[in-house]
């Protein structure tokens, strides 16, 4: 039984993933599908490619995982199937798969362009219906992607999509504000593996300065601000039981900075 996920920024309140699941259904009824996340940000296509990058290498081998976040839909982007040795994309060609390209191995990249794998009557406006659940659905029940489109080298890309991970010669490593969760903390793409645990580091511009990576939120008192390994991989500045965004004034797509500053005994 194939699994397939959704990602959208359709929200719950309304009845576009439902629709979206029917189609599935009828076409492949044994597949299983997964909600992953239909909270994504109205049109912002960077926060889907994050969140399907924290969160994709969870599920099993083969998984099909479908993203929708399409300021684009109706205009002539193309609709693309991603596959790699472990996982498959399902998406529009807008940079929404930049980070899982960077991840995954051998991909290969399929221009969907054949409407025999499509519903019947396309809308302008509800592309997650018409034409992304059916091809998932077909890719599920076991047809090969090379049948569903034609072969491209050309994928769209988000600008700065790779993760920045280099040392500057004054031993920075430069990032992003990718993510505020819920409770305001804010989470880069600098992956935990970059920074050894036994530094000390100093996050900037964020002021106060932040020192330090600790290993919980718990680590110092109430109010006061923190670096974490978050639990999606990558460093992660939070204020315990309050809030990072609140605290330094940040929004999604500021850059950080984090600086090794000494080494730690022991």
């Amino acid at each position: 039984m194939k699994i397939i996920t959704l990602t959208t920024d359709f929200g719950s309140e309304n009845w576009f993933v439902g629709t979206m699941k029917g189609v599935i259904a009828k076409i492949a009824p044994q597949a299983r599908v997964i909600d992953l996340n239909h909270g994504v940000s109205h049109f912002d296509v960077a926060e889907a490619a994050f969140s399907l990058v924290s969160s994709y290498n969870y599920f099993p081998h083969d998984t099909i995982h479908v993203v929708v976040v399409d300021p684009g839909v109706g205009t002539a982007r193309r609709p693309v199937i991603a596959c790699g040795d472990r996982f498959c994309f399902i998406a529009p060609d807008n940079g929404v798969l930049s980070f899982v390209a960077g991840r995954e191995k051998h991909m290969r990249w399929f221009h969907a362009d054949r409407p025999e794998y499509f519903l019947p009557h396309l809308s302008d406006t509800f592309h997650g219906r018409d034409i992304f659940a059916p091809l998932a659905a077909h890719l599920a029940r076991g047809t090969d992607p090379v049948k569903m489109g034609s072969l491209i080298t050309d994928p769209a890309m988000l600008e700065g999509a790779e993760f920045e991970e280099t040392r500057s010669v004054s031993g920075a490593i430069k990032g992003r504000i990718m993510y505020i969760d819920c409770f305001g903390n804010l989470i880069t793409n600098i992956s935990s593996s970059a920074v050894d645990n036994r530094i000390e580091v100093e996050v900037s511009p964020l002021r106060p300065t932040v020192a330090g990576i600790l290993p919980s939120y718990d680590s110092v008192p109430v109010g006061e601000a923190v670096v974490v390994c978050g639990s999606s991989g990558f460093l992660e500045v939070a204020v315990n039981q309050g809030s990072a965004q609140k605290e330094f004034n940040c929004k999604k797509g500021d850059e950080i900075f984090v600086y090794v500053t000494a080494s730690k005994k022991g």
